[in-house]
């Protein structure tokens, strides 16, 4: 199933230790790029979410944003400055008394090295309770990704409509340059041929027949494209199978590498042509590639 590299999902899920918010989002990018973006108590979760993210998305630039917000009591027992607030609080008092300093300590409070007790300005916790808080972001970040994957295949199905109409084009065009190739043969033959008869008459001189029969051979195989536009058809049918599949699996690459054969065919194609039509044929041909490969840098 194709699901567009552009993506986004969020959830917000709760635990004794607070709420977590929880946003993933992704856009186009040819390779994985990944940012996560954490409260910085939960930093060391940051290894454990690439590699998930390495797992589970493969391809496009990709950010997980979690917001953390931490329960009153947890904060009150582990991230106040006791020794800083009193201090603060005692200039407070001495400079705009003891009203002005109690209706100030909600603010002092919201002082990042206030909210610090822990050296290296960083909560620290044990190992119950960080598992704990991971088992909570997991659950969010799983409802999260499951509504980005619901928003990819959506935008990957209006993909795949455009992309069917493209590949049934790329088909005809192959048809009607195949039948324009044996026309200009049929025509080739004929302008030879009446050369030929027009030269004898002026002339005394016989045509040598095989000679003939040899130069026609020699311009139909220059202007020979059934192995082209065989193979052409080939990597369309290839192209419509893994657009139409219904399994997960991520095809983005395999497609990029259809759209560069199916260019490259069409290019010798272009090159073999000797007719203003088929030039004109191969020219949207090549056209359409182009836009099937823009397409292509949407699919995961």
């Amino acid at each position: 199933m194709v699901c567009s590299m552009t993506g986004y999902g969020s959830a917000n899920v709760s635990s004794e230790f607070g709420e977590f918010s929880i946003e993933m989002r992704a856009v186009n990018n040819r390779f994985l790029d990944t940012g996560i973006k954490l409260p910085r108590e939960l930093s060391s979760l940051e290894p454990q979410l690439r590699d998930w993210a390495k797992k589970n998305v493969l391809r496009g630039k990709f950010e997980v944003s979690i917001r953390w917000t931490n329960n009153a009591s947890l904060l009150s027992k582990s991230v106040i400055n006791i020794p800083l607030l009193r201090e603060y609080y005692s200039d407070l008092e001495k400079e705009f008394g003891h009203d002005f300093a109690e209706a100030a300590v909600p603010s002092l409070l919201r002082i990042p090295s206030v909210l610090d007790c822990d050296e290296g300005n960083t909560l620290r916790f044990d190992e119950a309770t960080l598992e704990s808080i991971k088992s909570t972001i997991d659950s969010g970040i799983q409802l999260a990704f499951e509504q980005f994957l619901m928003n990819r295949k959506r935008e990957g199905a209006f993909l795949v409509e455009d992309l069917s109409a493209r590949i049934t084009r790329l088909s005809e065009l192959c048809d009607l340059i195949a039948r324009e190739r044996e026309q200009v043969l049929e025509d080739y033959v004929n302008k030879l041929r009446d050369r030929i008869k027009e030269f004898s008459a002026k002339t005394d001189l016989e045509y040598n027949q095989s000679r003939l029969e040899m130069e026609i051979v020699m311009f139909a195989d220059k202007c020979d494209i059934c192995e082209e536009l065989v193979r052409m058809k080939a990597h369309l049918e290839a192209f419509t199978k893994l657009i139409t599949g219904q399994d997960d699996a991520l095809i983005g690459k395999s497609l990029d590498f259809l759209v560069q054969e199916m260019l490259r065919e069409a290019t010798t194609t272009a090159n073999k042509c000797r007719s203003v039509e088929a030039s004109a044929l191969c020219v949207e041909m090549k056209t359409e590639i182009e836009k099937i490969r823009e397409q292509v840098q949407n699919i995961a």
